[in-house]
This record gives C-alpha cells, structure tokens and sequence, in this order.
C-alpha cells in the first residue's frame, strides 16, 4: 500500500486507524523512517523484521523516503515485489515529489 499525502495530510493516522481496527491480522509491526520519534508511533510496538517464511504475517511501514531514490531502487522495491513470499506486508508513506494534479 502506498499513501501518499502533503504535510499534516493525516497519513500517520490513517495507519494508525488501519492498525488500530485491525487486530491481531500482524503478528509483528517495522517501522523504517528518518525520524521514528514521532508521537504517534510511541504508541506502537515495533518488533525486530525476521527471516523465516513460516512465520506469522507481519508489517513494515516506510516512512518518508521519497527524495532517496538508492533505498528506493536497492531495497523499498524488494519489499513490495518479494515481501509477500515472506508474509510481509508492506505500507510506503511519503509527501508527493511532484505536485499532484486536482
């Protein structure tokens, strides 16, 4: 899932809203951002990303990466393309680069 949204758009709280109204469907919670100090996410547990396929579903959330084009290419893509052969799911945050048509 990717959200895409201006500043104080509400992207956090819209995860914050999926999370909060779906209980138990994630075993575990990433969260991979610059600044993961935000308040929300005090509120959130977030658990270390494992490496077996048996394990439970669970989520990584990317926020704020859109001027990184390297992690972009190298390992975001990764996520979305292979995560699901691992039961990773997978939600990119970010502000628009460029300005959106209305």
């Amino acid at each position: 899932m990717i959200i895409l949204g201006p500043s104080f758009s509400g992207k956090n709280n819209l995860v914050f809203y999926i999370l909060k109204n779906s209980p138990n469907v994630f075993s575990r919670l990433h969260i991979i951002a610059r600044n993961p100090n935000q308040e929300l996410y005090n509120y959130i547990n977030v658990d270390n990303i494992r490496k077996n396929k048996d394990d439970p579903i669970e989520l990584v959330i990317f926020y704020d990466y859109s001027n990184d084009q390297v992690l972009q290419n190298a390992l975001f893509s990764r996520y979305f393309t292979r995560g699901r052969h691992f039961k990773l799911s997978t939600i990119f945050l970010s502000i628009p680069t460029l300005p959106l048509v209305r």
